[in-house]
């Protein structure tokens, strides 16, 4: 490229040579905006379109720019590492394109599976794709639209660097996909289980594409699969026994309404306490138990009981003035592209006050945790968006279904459904959480199990009272014993093997 600028030494060089050095490559190098075609503007006024927007949009007609390669019928290998911009960046117009042009922007994407969906229409027959991506499409929801996609063609590698950072200032959990045009069923899927000094430490197993589908691919080996398989066989989905499952309170700015209430706090600006409720968050919602701290885990909540119709704030001064400290920073509060301050809310409002959520009896859980911590709430307490909740329907007994979302079963059922993040965590959003299987349950093990679930709860309960080692072991032991009697019976409810069990039991 050097060559093309002027200078004495570069026309020296080339004078003495006669020749280029390197090759002309100004018919390779393209500008433009790789997702959008020149039919962006079909049905619109061209002179009355916005000359800067016209820029920022930057339509490229690929067929067009690379015609001799198109005439051959593609390019051959297409590589890269697109941009992970989320579902609401971009305008109207843009997002109408690409609903309108693009198999794979379904639900609440992110652009980057619009770049692998172009990608692959660019190969020809014999092509070659690979791009390094976030891993998430793999269980997403959004990500049913690229995976049909995908499955057109023939995977021919995955390599999935589970939990392991790559780039420096990305939060998102990246993996290596390498797709071809030819035919074939099997790929391989590495796992990187550590990443040292640029070393890579992976396990791999053998795929059977024909066993994927646009849903949630489970990516794990023949035994496994037939196990997730016959978990799932005849069974309702948990959604079918719940009235809802849902996300908790979105206030936006958690600082304000959660982080800095405290007693002190409430002393010393003589809040009225009117407005300050318990709630449930991600940390204190354990297994069987609720570690709630009413010293710490109070909310600000500037709504009329238990409803989203937001309080007359000038009828509590105080917290209006505590409130008013923050009020730049509740304007511009931010959720999904928008911001607090154009909506149609109070300044002092939260994003989102679900009612739904002072509901009882609920089935409780962390958004994010290590392993499966459901608990009961039966006062009506409120919860963060930190936690979901399952509301059952009233002819289920809550207590059994505790016990069934509690046991080892489920728990291996969703560490090898739900998308996992750093350390050893998964996520636990209602798009996992409402494909549970769950079995049929005879009148006798509904009993059996609620019975075992209400000694479990107590057991629990006295645990966190005891103060001494000795009985705090004794009631551990109770409650060891009690689990492992649960699980027998969901074992059985689900008709597994001992050879199965060991499987669920990493033995």
């Amino acid at each position: 490229m050097l060559e093309d600028e002027t200078g004495e030494t570069l026309n020296y060089q080339f004078k003495l040579f006669h020749e280029r050095a390197l090759p002309d490559l100004g018919s390779n190098i393209k500008c433009g905006n790789s997702l959008i075609g020149p039919d962006f503007y079909d049905g619109k006024q061209m002179n009355l379109l916005d000359t800067e927007e016209a820029q920022r949009v930057n339509v490229f007609d690929w067929q067009a720019e690379f015609l001799e390669i198109f005439q051959a019928g593609g390019f051959d290998a297409v590589i890269g590492n697109p941009p992970y911009l989320a579902f609401h960046e971009g305008s109207i117009d843009e997002k109408k394109y690409y609903s309108d042009k693009f198999i794979s922007s379904t639900g609440k994407y992110d652009q980057y599976v619009l770049f692998v969906e172009k990608s692959l229409n660019l190969l020809n027959r014999k092509g070659y794709f690979s791009f390094i991506i976030p891993n998430k499409f793999i269980h997403s929801g959004y990500g049913e639209g690229i995976k049909k996609v995908i499955l057109k063609n023939k995977i021919h590698e995955i390599v999935d660097f589970n939990d392991h950072k790559v780039f420096k200032d990305a939060t998102n959990y990246p993996c290596i996909i390498l797709i071809t045009k030819d035919s074939g069923n099997r790929f391989d899927y590495k796992k990187v289980i550590s990443l040292d000094s640029g070393q890579f430490k992976i396990t791999s197993i053998s795929i059977y594409q024909n066993s994927l589908t646009e849903h949630s691919w489970i990516l794990v080996d023949r035994d496994v699969s037939n196990l997730i398989n016959k978990i799932c066989n005849n069974k309702q989905n948990l959604e079918y026994f719940s009235e809802a499952i849902t996300q908790g309170l979105r206030t936006g700015q958690l600082k304000v309404f959660f982080n800095n209430i405290s007693h002190e706090l409430i002393k010393s600006e003589n809040l009225e306490k009117e407005l300050i409720i318990p709630v449930f968050h991600g940390s204190n919602v354990k297994r069987y138990f609720s570690a709630a701290d009413s010293n710490t885990d109070l909310l600000l909540f500037p709504y009329k009981t238990g409803s989203n119709i937001p309080v007359n704030i000038n009828l509590y001064p105080n917290i209006k003035n505590y409130l008013l400290k923050y009020k730049m920073e509740l304007d511009e509060r931010k959720d999904s592209g928008k911001i607090f301050k154009n909506t149609n809310k109070k300044w002092f409002e939260y994003w989102d006050a679900k009612p739904k959520c002072f509901d009882k009896p609920k089935i409780i859980f962390p958004d994010i945790s290590s392993t499966n911590n459901f608990n009961i709430d039966f006062e009506g307490i409120g919860y963060l968006n930190t936690c979901y909740a399952i509301f059952p329907k009233k002819d289920v007994n809550v207590n059994t279904l505790l016990g069934i979302l509690n046991s080892k079963i489920v728990e291996y059922f969703l560490k090898n459904t739900c998308p996992f993040i750093r350390g050893g965590f998964y996520r636990y959003k209602t798009n996992y959480i409402k494909k549970i299987p769950i079995p049929f349950i005879s009148e006798n093990n509904n009993c059996k199990i609620s019975r075992l679930v209400e000694q479990m709860l107590f057991l629990h309960k006295q645990l966190a009272e005891t103060k001494t080692g000795h009985e705090q072991k004794l009631l551990q032991r109770q409650i060891d014993a009690t689990d492992k009697q649960i699980d027998k019976l969901v074992y059985e409810l689900y008709g597994l093997t001992e050879e199965e069990i060991a499987i669920v039991e990493g033995k």
